[in-house]
């Protein structure tokens, strides 16, 4: 049984992956060995949930697209499970970006459905192995499977490598925080404060419980 702020961690996860474009910089292996790459950020594309290539070519499957946005529609009013059938209409073969892969592996991870969430997170990591989010939500799968010991490795190494100013690095230091709240209470509490003074809202709500 996870606990409520557990529910809460994951659900804040979900969202953004679903609804944000997250412009992550670039993490190429896992498990406490994350390379940061040296060069800039490579973000998302904007049309990126549109766009699928075929024999090197790019085309527009607007039905996947259509699908994506009611589903992220979804996800706003949190219908979470009509959220996953709607992504499920989508045809296994047009499930060709990550954004689609990752929001499944977040919505299967949260009804419980494990073995389909690390398989849909493994191929999102498999199509941008430099993109430190897609590390985190994997870490997520592990979490649940009782690896906890490779979560907080993919936690500590991207903290060790990306700077202090990326987007994640708040982030970061909350669940960092929240985990080890429950060994050290000032120290676990002293990172989430942390955190929330670094503009992460969630990371502050989560302190006021």
């Amino acid at each position: 049984m996870k606990t409520g702020r557990h529910l809460t961690t994951i659900g804040v996860l979900l969202v953004a992956s679903l609804l944000v474009l997250m412009g992550c910089s670039g993490a190429s292996t896992r498990k406490g060995q994350i390379v940061i790459a040296k060069t800039v950020a490579q973000q998302h594309q904007k049309n990126a949930l549109a766009t699928f290539w075929m024999g090197g070519k790019a085309f527009l499957d607007a039905r996947a697209h259509r699908l994506y946005q009611e589903a992220s529609a979804l996800v706003r009013k949190e219908a979470f499970d009509e959220a996953v059938l709607k992504l499920e209409e989508i045809e296994p073969g047009q499930r060709t970006t990550t954004e689609i892969l990752d929001a499944l592996g977040m919505l299967y991870l949260r009804k419980g459905r494990i073995d389909e969430a690390r398989s849909a997170a493994e191929a999102a990591l498999a199509m941008n192995p430099t993109d430190p989010c897609l590390h985190l939500h994997l870490g997520f799968v592990d979490l649940e499977e009782g690896d906890s010991d490779a979560y907080v490795a993919v936690v500590n190494a991207l903290l060790d490598e990306l700077p202090d100013d990326h987007a994640l690095h708040a982030e970061l230091l909350c669940r960092k925080g929240f985990k080890l709240r429950k060994e050290n209470e000032e120290e676990g509490t002293a990172l989430m404060r942390k955190s929330c003074d670094l503009g992460d809202k969630n990371c502050c709500e989560l302190l006021e419980e």
